[in-house]
């Protein structure tokens, strides 16, 4: 991790896909080590976030990081359908993009009575095919 750190700190942009993109963050819902969708905790995640891709095209995906947000073995993060991606600088969002219409991310959180709220983000559309 210091590698990517010190890359980082020379400007390199860190990115991720899928498991690629949770490696980033304070932990989320992955399969990478098998067919069973579990939580993965990343104490050394540099967002402050957890985070949850696939939210819309894997059945399971939703509902578990839902669940997750509710108990308290996630932080409060964000989820994104197929074909969206967020930008973070500095820890905050600065943009979020999509190359598909109708797609979008969301902020999720518990709020102070415990229920788990979900906002839809809006991404900014790349392009349409035609």
């Amino acid at each position: 991790m210091d590698i990517l750190l010190e890359a980082q700190a020379q400007g390199t942009i860190l990115a991720g896909y899928s498991a690629g993109c949770i490696c980033w963050s304070l932990g989320g819902t992955c399969d990478a080590w098998g067919d069973r969708l579990r939580p993965i905790i990343n104490e050394d995640g540099q967002l402050p976030y957890s985070m949850c891709v696939h939210y819309d095209n894997e059945p399971r995906r939703r509902p578990l990081y839902l669940e997750l947000i509710k108990d308290g073995t996630l932080p409060a993060g964000y989820a994104t359908e197929e074909g969206v991606a967020i930008h973070f600088i500095d820890g905050k969002i600065h943009k979020i993009i999509t190359d598909t219409p109708g797609q979008a991310a969301y902020y999720v959180h518990r709020d102070k009575n415990g229920k788990v709220i979900e906002k839809r983000l809006e991404p900014d559309l790349l392009a349409v095919s035609r």
